[in-house]
């Protein structure tokens, strides 16, 4: 998932005009699966990945899911409601960073020029 991951950090970081819908905010997610953690932190408008959060972070928006739904969920092939509805993943998380999270996913994959290959992506990363 690193690399789509990157990919989804690259799109995010492109598009300046969605870098002000959290404001101040900082959004940590941590995306729980089966093949393991994997760790997005977006602050003043930059995402990165990062190894792990520091110690006492408890502000985590955590996603638990099957490794091919956080690919599709990353590449805009599935919206973060419809995954909850359909049980595919679970989120814990304050409802505002929930729906921090489900806009800044929405928006930073809308119009992106590349369409990931997540067949791919599954079997390499």
């Amino acid at each position: 998932m690193g690399c789509l991951l990157d990919t989804f950090i690259h799109d995010y970081n492109q598009k300046s005009h969605i870098h002000n819908l959290g404001n101040s905010r900082e959004l940590r997610i941590c995306f729980d699966t089966d093949r393991g953690k994997y760790f997005l932190s977006v602050e003043n408008g930059v995402a990165q990945m990062l190894e792990k959060f520091p110690e006492g972070q408890d502000d985590v928006v955590t996603i638990v899911s099957s490794y091919s739904t956080a690919v599709h969920l990353l590449g805009g092939k599935m919206k973060l409601r419809e995954a909850v509805s359909h049980q595919l993943l679970t989120v814990s998380a304050s409802l505002r960073k929930i729906l921090l999270l489900e806009a800044v996913l929405f928006l930073t994959k809308q119009g992106s020029s590349e369409e990931p290959d997540l067949e791919n992506l599954t079997n390499v990363c």
